[in-house]
Formats: structure tokens, sequence, C-alpha cells
């Protein structure tokens, strides 16, 4: 059975980092919404190296167009990542002071330095730089929700997509799928958190 076009609802929008990072505070950002990141979705994400988030941001610097942003928004105006989780991460991080850049390749006088030790052209560059942001209408149908998912992802099928699909409320699990989500949930959470005191 085809799918019907009428159905098909993307709006598109231009956001700088700025708003996208709004979309975290309890307001949210009067564009798109408040985003939300349930922290088990982070581990269906193959998180970047420091190179790469390193030269993402350097991206920033030097003008470098980047790839679009897919969202997911509910009813209730939640909103959600579809595509572009580690692209946000790394400009959440980066701009919260949580890494300094290494590996760089171009002049910026960058190499080592955190956001707020970069010349200030470069920090408004980062905060300034617009993204194509396409979010999903609350009323399009979940198959075409899922559709758009499984073309983004590659019509890839494994249980980190089921896994992806579930946290998007677009599919619920059988029973097998959702025991190999949840050991995987706890396989990758296991692996990268410190081991608690006893």
């Amino acid at each position: 059975m085809l799918l019907s076009m009428t159905d098909f609802r993307i709006d598109p929008n231009w956001l700088t980092t700025s708003d996208l990072l709004k979309m975290l505070t309890e307001e949210g950002s009067s564009k798109v919404g408040k985003l939300t990141l349930p922290e088990y979705w982070l581990y269906f994400s193959p998180p970047w190296t420091p190179k790469q988030r390193s030269l993402f941001i350097e991206s920033k610097g030097i003008r470098m167009p980047t790839p679009v942003f897919y969202f997911l928004e509910y009813v209730s105006g939640e909103v959600r990542i579809i595509d572009g989780l580690q692209r946000f991460l790394t400009l959440r991080d980066f701009v919260g002071l949580e890494f300094a850049l290494e590996s760089t390749e171009y002049d910026l006088n960058s190499e080592g330095k955190k956001f707020d030790e970069l010349e200030g052209y470069f920090q408004r560059r980062i905060l300034e730089t617009q993204y194509q942001v396409y979010k999903t209408d609350p009323s399009m149908p979940s198959t075409l929700v899922a559709n758009v998912v499984n073309r983004l992802s590659g019509h890839d099928t494994s249980s980190g997509l089921k896994g992806r699909r579930y946290y998007l409320g677009i599919e619920p699990l059988s029973k097998y799928d959702f025991e190999v989500f949840s050991k995987e949930v706890q396989y990758k959470v296991s692996s990268v958190s410190p081991p608690r005191e006893e």
C-alpha cells in the first residue's frame, strides 16, 4: 500500500545555535518547542570522537555549511531529535565549556581552547550559525514518521533502529525486541558509566 503525500507534513525552519540551545530550557524555543533527551537514547547514536567534535566546531569558524537537523514534534509540544543528535550534543557541550578543541586544521588560534577562550568573532560565528531544521507536524501519521526515520537510517533493521523508533513513539516493540533493546541499553550504559561506589 502506497503512502499518502497529502499526509506528509514537515515544516522547514532556520535556527541559530542559540535557538537550538534554547530548546533545552524550561521555556523551550519559540520556533520549534522544548527538546527532550532521554538518557537511553544517547546510547543508540555512536558518540563522536574528540577530533570529530573539534572539527565540527571549527567548521563554524570557517563558515562551512552543516547538514540539516530533523525533529519530531508531538501534540504535547515535546520535541525529539530524529537526525542530528551528535551535532546537537557537540554544540551544547562546547558552548557549555565541557571540552576544548583539539586536532584543529585551520589558523583560527583555537587549538586547546574552550568556548570562552576563543576570540570574539569565533564565538559569535558559533552562536549565530544558522541551521536548516525540518520538524514533523504533530498531526503527521506515525507510519509516515516511521518512513522518515527509516530513510534517514538507511533502512537499518538492527535492534538499535527499533529502539530509536520505540523512543520516538512511532512503533511498539515486540517482547523479544524489547528484551534485546533493554539488554543493549544496560550493556552500553554499564560500559560507559563509572562504577558505582559501594
